[in-house]
């Protein structure tokens, strides 16, 4: 305390000291006071900055915690699609499924009708569905005979088919200067390769009459699969066979019976020789069929305008000239009524001195079968011997003057039957 306060009065020194002790008093309480205030400050802005951080890390985990809802939501829709999807394809699968199950039903009746008609016979199988004609005026055009077609058949093989082809083409061309279409019907080519020698450049082995059988077939088709005959038969040509022939016929016999061929299988080659102009091109078309009613023989049958019929005269051969009558006169008469037998020929007949008892057997069984069942066919005076020269794989009528008097002989009755 300074020394000048000593020197005060008793009072005055207790009034000083009073009120020093006051003022320092109340200078500590404020000094206190603030102290205390600046701590309260602090404190409270420690907290408020913990209550910010609190409420920044709520935020930041409501805003986790919405992403995380966000991102199972998003999942759950995906899902969702995922799912959709899956059932989309599996309806989609079970859709196919029941088509599957009513195609296979369906195939399986038409493979079961299919079966049924191959144990029947040949004839049956070609009445199972009605007719779709290629020409609307089809019944004209066979009757107008322009050109003139022949189907040379017979169920039974080994009976001079191909021999009477080849050597009547020599006779139309050589003899009467008509221009021919010889066209082989039979996959194994005999007719072909008869008429091979005949021609100037012999191809390679082709069936080519397979275009003639083709859907869409017409003219073009035709003259692509024809080819000239050399300079012994100027006016002849050859659609060709071959053994891919075979698998054809196969083909358009299935497609036929489960209706997959988009038109009528059996007048495709009619739809071809029948054609306008034709006759232009060609005044005789000579078809050479094999010993059953093939698609190939039935498509010859439904283009002819004549068919001529081969046959042995004997007990065994006669039975088939009998069917096949039956079974395609049966048969033309609802698919080409306008067709005409020219009738039975013998051929292979034996020499004066040799199996005559035979021969007038089978001669006697063929005429009575024709007069019970088929009036109007008849056998021709003419028939063809049994001759090796006629046999050997060439063309008999263009080396062998005996065959070209037989041949002439069948060729101008034949003429003089179809009107030529």
């Amino acid at each position: 305390m300074p020394e000048w306060v000593h020197t005060l009065g008793g009072d005055t020194k207790s009034l000083l000291i009073a009120i020093f002790g006051s003022v320092a008093g109340a200078i500590i309480g404020g000094v206190i006071k603030w102290l205390l205030e600046r701590k309260m400050i602090e404190v409270l802005k420690q907290e408020r900055v913990a209550a910010r951080k609190d409420r920044q890390a709520a935020i930041d985990g409501l805003e986790s915690a919405l992403k995380e809802r966000e991102r199972a939501l998003n999942d759950l829709a995906a899902r969702e699609a995922e799912n959709q999807e899956r059932q989309r394809k599996l309806d989609e699968l079970q859709r196919e499924l029941d088509r599957n199950t009513q195609g296979v039903a369906g195939e399986k009746s038409k493979l079961n009708k299919l079966l049924t008609t191959l144990r029947g016979n040949d004839a049956g199988l070609w009445t199972t569905f009605p007719k779709v004609l290629p020409f609307s005026d089809y019944d004209t055009r066979i009757a107008r005979r322009k050109p003139l077609i022949i189907t040379i058949a017979n169920n039974k093989g080994g009976v001079s088919k191909t021999t009477i082809t080849g050597n009547l083409l020599a006779f139309f061309d050589n003899q009467l200067k008509l221009k021919v279409l010889a066209i082989d019907l039979d996959y194994q080519g005999s007719l072909s390769t008869m008429l091979r020698a005949e021609q100037d450049q012999a191809e390679a082995r082709e069936s080519n009459v397979n275009a003639l059988l083709e859907r869409g077939a017409g003219l073009g088709s035709l003259y692509a699969a024809t080819r000239r005959l050399g300079q012994r038969l100027p006016r002849s040509e050859l659609a060709s066979a071959f053994y891919e022939l075979a698998l054809l016929e196969d083909r358009l016999m299935v497609e036929w019976l489960l209706q997959e061929g988009g038109d009528d299988i059996r007048y495709r080659l009619a739809n071809v020789l029948l054609q306008d102009g034709i006759h232009e091109k060609f005044d005789v078309v000579l078809i050479d069929c094999p010993p059953r009613l093939t698609t190939g023989t039935i498509n010859a049958l439904c283009a002819s305008t004549h068919v001529l019929v081969p046959t042995i005269f004997n007990p065994i051969a006669a039975e088939p000239v009998a069917n096949f009558i039956q079974s395609s006169k049966g048969l033309m008469d609802v698919l080409n009524p306008k067709l005409e037998f020219l009738g039975v020929v013998e051929t292979m007949s034996p020499r004066a001195n040799e199996g005559q008892d035979t021969r007038a057997e089978g001669r006697r069984v063929i005429a009575e079968t024709l007069k019970s069942g088929f009036p109007g066919i008849s056998i021709l005076q003419s028939n063809i011997p049994r001759r090796a020269a006629f046999a050997d794989g060439g063309v008999a009528y263009l080396d062998n003057s005996e065959a070209r008097t037989i041949f002439n002989t069948l060729g101008n009755e034949i003429k003089g039957k179809v009107g030529l």
